[in-house]
């Protein structure tokens, strides 16, 4: 586990989540529909991905699966840097079951991995199109603002729509959820080489976020891909 409030956590990805993406891209398919849909979708590959990422070392914090906090999980949050420039950092969301949407999952998790992800930078970025109105209300309601438009970039099921960048800062977000940053500095989590460092192991710190509760148990990676 990487983080959590009292509605959701974010964690390395497991096994048991392979099933769920495999549901995800042959059954339960509509999330595809908002999430880049210009772009031809590999379901195989996909799942592969995911399959590979379980090989991953626990310093790879560029994707991380939500979980609710009573175990269900239900989707992922990733970043990447936008067109291969490190210093623009661009977060997403993914929750495809419809029965999850619309219950404040997004907002938490989102917020969650920003204020995580905000450890190492000063301005965090989102992307979306204008006609994926469910990620506009979510930026908005986390305070990202618009920091580019090109119109009619995308073409989606016949229909021209605006390519659309936001941006929030770290200030403005600490200002939105004034409490995220109490104690910004979370712990490592100890690697069987490194447990022997501590003659104390610290313990996990507590930060309110809002009203829920995030517990920080590893720092964000410094780099992260798409």
């Amino acid at each position: 586990m990487i983080v959590k409030n009292d509605t959701i956590i974010l964690r390395y990805i497991k096994e048991d989540d392979i099933k769920n993406y495999i549901r995800w891209t042959s059954i339960e398919t509509e999330w595809n529909d908002w999430d880049a849909p210009w772009e031809e979708n590999d379901t195989d590959d996909f799942v592969e991905r995911q399959r590979a990422a379980l090989k991953r070392t626990p310093q790879v914090y560029d994707k991380l699966e939500i979980d609710t906090v009573f175990g269900k999980h239900i989707g992922w949050v990733s970043s990447y840097f936008i067109d291969s420039d490190e210093s623009k950092t661009a977060v997403g969301i993914d929750i495809p079951s419809v029965d999850d949407r619309g219950k404040g999952f997004g907002e938490n998790a989102l917020s969650l991995f920003i204020a995580y992800l905000f450890s190492n930078e000063n301005t965090i970025y989102t992307q979306t199109w204008s006609g994926n109105t469910a990620m506009l209300r979510l930026a908005e309601k986390i305070g990202f603002v618009e920091v580019d438009r090109i119109m009619n970039l995308r073409e989606v099921r016949g229909k021209k729509y605006d390519a659309l960048t936001f941006s929030i800062s770290k200030q403005s977000f600490i200002n939105r959820y004034p409490r995220v940053f109490q104690n910004p500095h979370p712990i490592p989590e100890q690697s069987p080489q490194k447990a022997n460092h501590y003659a104390n192991p610290p313990q996990p710190q507590i930060i309110t976020h809002h009203s829920p509760i995030i517990q920080y148990l590893a720092p964000p990676r410094n780099n992260h891909n798409r």
